[in-house]
């Protein structure tokens, strides 16, 4: 399978928490807890901080039988805004490759509810199915489990739509 270049870097990020703005901290390397739910028509959203519309992240885990995605959010820049963004946070203009550029500010999962009608579109994690890393291909979340399993999801960046709280598309982002 082919693989394209990221260049992703670690920073500090004030206010990312879902708790209200007098709870204690979450401690470092904790991953949030979902409550888990009886899988229903219409899943109830899990609480979270994510705003509806469109968010980048990294796929960590997908559970389609609970109806959830974890996730770790970035921020994707492109064309000046990414060579501005590498120069905010240090780099050389000059390492901005293929014309983006990914910031992680911190390494927090989130735990988000799936609509059960969600899209699924990928392009690269689907190489080996239709030999085209540029072909939008629809796929199942038991599809999307798989490739979380063997590895290669969490490689890929996903543009994640958020409507009433819950997750109605994830679309890989295609990074040449």
């Amino acid at each position: 399978m082919r693989t394209f270049p990221a260049l992703i870097v670690v920073a500090a990020l004030a206010g990312c928490s879902t708790a209200g703005p007098n709870a204690a901290p979450e401690p470092a390397g904790s991953t949030p807890q979902a409550t888990s739910a009886s899988p229903t028509a219409t899943p109830t959203a899990l609480a979270t901080d994510l705003a509806d519309g469109e968010h980048h992240a990294r796929v960590t885990a997908y559970d389609a039988a609970r109806h959830t995605v974890t996730v770790d959010v970035v921020q994707f820049f492109s064309g000046q805004a990414a060579v501005d963004a590498a120069v905010d946070d240090g780099h050389d203009a000059g390492d901005v490759a293929n014309d983006h550029y990914t910031r992680n500010d911190n390494p927090r999962l989130r735990t988000l509810t799936v609509a059960d009608d969600v899209r699924i579109v990928v392009n690269t994690l689907a190489f080996e199915r239709n030999g085209s890393s540029t072909k939008d291909t629809t796929i199942s979340g038991e599809e999307l489990a798989g490739y979380v399993a063997d590895g290669t999801a969490p490689r890929a960046l996903f543009r994640l739509t958020i409507e009433s709280g819950a997750v109605v598309a994830l679309d890989e982002q295609f990074l040449p």
